[in-house]
């Protein structure tokens, strides 16, 4: 016997045996009568998103037209907040701006009114000060024309603990150098001695 002869001996025996098997099943029975027949449909078509698109001539042109066409700036009554700005590269009097160690304690008595010192900046016209405490809130902040501040006893509660910052302020009210500050702690304050 041939190979062709043997292929389509192979694929008659399965039809013949597909044939038999499909007459052979019987319908499975039905679980409920159903009173409504049901009514294959086909499925719904899906509706397209629309979503808003440039047309397609449009084209993005660089504005090339010179300043001078442009509407000159108009300027009004309010007074614009002062920003406060750090220079990118910062100020050789900032070199030395900090607190100053030599006059500063760390701990005061509770009660009393601690006073600090920080180190003078050339061309600073005020310094911008803030006490915070150990939550994070500012407690008090203000501004100084002198290199020092005393801080009344009423803002500091106790048991807690506290620090201050500061940074300068130059003529047109732009801060000129980073704060620095430091620590303040109450005496007697548990491994605080």
């Amino acid at each position: 016997m041939t190979i062709g002869k043997l292929w389509i001996a192979v694929i008659a025996s399965l039809l013949a045996l597909t044939s038999c098997a499909q007459s052979e099943i019987a319908p499975l029975p039905t679980l409920a009568p159903s009173a409504t027949p049901i009514v294959v449909t086909a499925l719904p078509t899906a509706t397209p998103i629309v979503r808003p698109t440039l047309p397609p001539t449009w084209t993005p042109v660089l504005d090339t037209s010179p300043a001078s066409d442009l509407p000159a700036a108009t300027p009004t009554a309010e007074r614009m907040p002062a920003v406060q700005f750090v220079p990118a590269t910062p100020l050789a009097v900032c070199a030395a701006f900090g607190e100053d160690r030599e006059r500063n304690s760390r701990t005061f008595v509770p009660g009393t009114e601690p006073q600090v010192f920080w180190t003078a900046v050339d061309g600073a016209t005020s310094y911008y000060i803030a006490l915070i405490d150990d939550t994070g809130t500012i407690v008090f902040e203000g501004y100084t024309a002198d290199p020092t501040i005393v801080f009344p006893a009423e803002l500091f509660a106790p048991g807690r603990l506290y620090g201050w910052e500061v940074f300068p302020i130059d003529a047109l009210g732009q801060q000129m150098c980073l704060a620095r500050g430091a620590e303040l702690f109450p005496e007697g304050l548990p491994g605080r001695q």
